[in-house]
Order: C-alpha cells, then sequence, then structure tokens
C-alpha cells in the first residue's frame, strides 16, 4: 500500500482531504472536533452525508456511502399467552405491542393488520 506523508504524520493513501467549509465546529464519527476552514484527513464514512453540503472533499470525486435496504427484515409478531384466556401481541424485540390484552383470535387478526 503506497503511503503519503502529511505534517510528520504517515497515512495511508486511501484517505482523502476534506475542508470544513461551514461556519461552526464540526465532531467526526470517530470523535474528532474540526474547526471552520481546517483541512483534515478522513475516510468517507468518517463523513456523515447530512454534512457533505458543509464539508468538501479537496482531492477527487468521493463515492456515496451505499444505504442498505429499508426492509431487511421483515418484522415478527407472536402472540403470548397471560393467563385466563388472554393474549398478548409481541414484537420481535419481545416488546408488548398491544395496549391491553386480548383473546387469542383477536389477537390474530391483529397480527395479520400488523403484517399485512
Amino acid at each position: 500500500m503506497a503511503r503519503i506523508r502529511v505534517s510528520n504524520i504517515t497515512v495511508p493513501d486511501n484517505r482523502f482531504r476534506w475542508r470544513n467549509d461551514g461556519g461552526g465546529r464540526l465532531r467526526l464519527r470517530d470523535g474528532r472536533k474540526i474547526m471552520p476552514g481546517e483541512v483534515f484527513l478522513a475516510y468517507p464514512h468518517e463523513v456523515s452525508d447530512g454534512f457533505r453540503d458543509v464539508i468538501k472533499c479537496l482531492d477527487k470525486e468521493v463515492p456515496k456511502l451505499v444505504e442498505p435496504p429499508e426492509n431487511l427484515v421483515k418484522a415478527a409478531y407472536t402472540i403470548k399467552h397471560r393467563g385466563g384466556g388472554l393474549y398478548n401481541i409481541l414484537d420481535h424485540g419481545g416488546k408488548i405491542v398491544n395496549e391491553s390484552s386480548m383473546k387469542k383470535d383477536e389477537a390474530l387478526e391483529y397480527i395479520k393488520a400488523l403484517e399485512g
């Protein structure tokens, strides 16, 4: 891997040079604080897409970050017996979705409405 030298610091050449053109201080994902007008080195994933209008890349065109598909995991709902013939509806995390317990047939209809 080729390396470049910037102010006595050796860094890999797959980092990009960026400049903060905004009026305020900015905090990157790795915790660094960037002052207005400061030129810094960072990977594209360290600079949020929301700040790309304020932070300009000085080196070359930066590829857009790939966003994951929204519906990766379909929410799976289950019913759990509470007692006395009443049931609760749980989401995939185990959190109760319904406001009050209901009978089993009502709970199954509610799940169909949630998924459908």
